[in-house]
């Protein structure tokens, strides 16, 4: 064997292994676009599963103003103002006083 049979032999083996390693990266590609397909998929199937159930109530979807249950506010409340928006209208003990001299 020659040198120059000995370098071409060596140059096929380093082709080969560059095709080999070539292929294999391709195919890491593929599959990991593929995977990530996949997990793409599981994501939209599972928030279109989130949409589509029935909302609880709470505070985004409060319950209708039929089914509350107000509460009068205690005699011995400090505030005048009750916890549901509307004014409670008894008077308080030093207005009263004032407008009854």
């Amino acid at each position: 064997m020659s040198d120059n049979e000995i370098k071409d032999q060596g140059v096929r083996e380093n082709e080969q292994y560059y095709v080999e390693d070539t292929v294999q990266v391709v195919f890491l590609v593929f599959a990991t676009c593929i995977l990530l397909s996949i997990f793409s998929l599981f994501l939209m199937c599972y928030a279109r599963y989130r949409s589509k159930r029935p909302i609880q109530p709470g505070f985004y979807r409060p319950v209708p103003k039929v089914l509350r249950q107000f509460h009068k506010p205690s005699k011995s409340s400090a505030s005048r103002n009750s916890d549901y928006g509307y004014i409670n209208k008894r008077p308080s003990a030093p207005s009263a006083m004032s407008s009854a001299t």
